[in-house]
């Protein structure tokens, strides 16, 4: 993941925040890792 990506992901996560609900966001977010998915992954998912 660049810089930039970590940028955008990071964006991403804020409007989701704003809009899904800060806990919504914040549980699939650890769901997530917890999978073991790489941040590039979770990135794709949030911008499906």
């Amino acid at each position: 993941m660049t810089r930039d990506q970590l940028q955008i992901l990071e964006n991403q996560l804020v409007a989701n925040c704003q809009y899904k609900g800060i806990q919504t966001t914040l549980h699939k977010l650890l769901e997530s890792l917890y999978e073991g998915k790489s941040l590039d992954a979770i990135l794709t998912e949030m911008l499906e």
